[in-house]
């Protein structure tokens, strides 16, 4: 078992190192390495999905409200976007901001990249990413999905939101909104391309 981790290890940082220039840099934790692309792997995801023959179902969730409606495809890429515009830690000097960690859990039988600040009072827009991956599957290691905690500040407010992108699933996005002078407000957006799932789990 440990020699199929080392050598999932090095297949991954070698199949991340292709097309990015920047995975060559010194990883955040001091080590060589290369950091997951998260961003460029989500914009290849929504592309994929953008370009599909899928049908598209958006669930939106505030209070006890909940509404589901069917989706235009030129709507998704704006809905895609908390994914697709994060700042991307890979690059430059964001990578120096980060630790990695990775583990392998043997009870789910899988791997967990994971990336938080170094510095825990630094002002940062992403707070943790964390990417699971299913080893050795028919045709390789496969990402099986990607959670994101972020946090954007916006004059008077400010957004932290929880991102799950489950890939040929759909994706989740439950934001907690804060305004001075107003109560908190939760909302929670699923967009499905694979089939209804239960919006309860939300």
């Amino acid at each position: 078992m440990k020699q199929q981790i080392l050598y999932f290890f090095f297949i991954t940082a070698s199949f991340l190192s292709c097309g990015n220039p920047e995975a060559a840099d010194e990883g955040s934790s001091g080590e060589e390495g290369a950091f997951f692309p998260v961003v460029s792997y989500l914009k290849g995801q929504v592309a994929h999905v953008d370009t599909s023959l899928y049908t598209l179902i958006q669930i939106n969730k505030s209070g006890n409200a909940v509404d589901t409606v069917y989706i235009r495809r030129e709507d998704f890429k704006n809905l895609s976007k908390p994914f697709t515009s994060l700042p991307d830690i890979t690059t430059g000097n964001l990578k120096k901001k980060y630790n990695e960690s990775r583990l392998y859990d043997e009870t789910l039988d899988r791997f967990i990249i994971t990336y938080t600040p170094k510095k825990a009072d630094e002002e940062l827009e992403v707070l943790r990413q964390d990417v699971v991956i299913t080893p050795n599957t028919g045709s390789g290691d496969q990402v099986e999905s990607v959670y994101i905690e972020r946090l954007v500040a916006a004059g008077d407010s400010t957004v932290q939101q929880k991102m799950n992108w489950e890939v040929s699933k759909g994706f989740t996005i439950h934001s907690i909104i804060q305004k001075k002078a107003a109560p908190e407000k939760l909302q929670t957006t699923e967009v499905i391309w694979s089939g209804p799932r239960s919006a309860a789990k939300l």
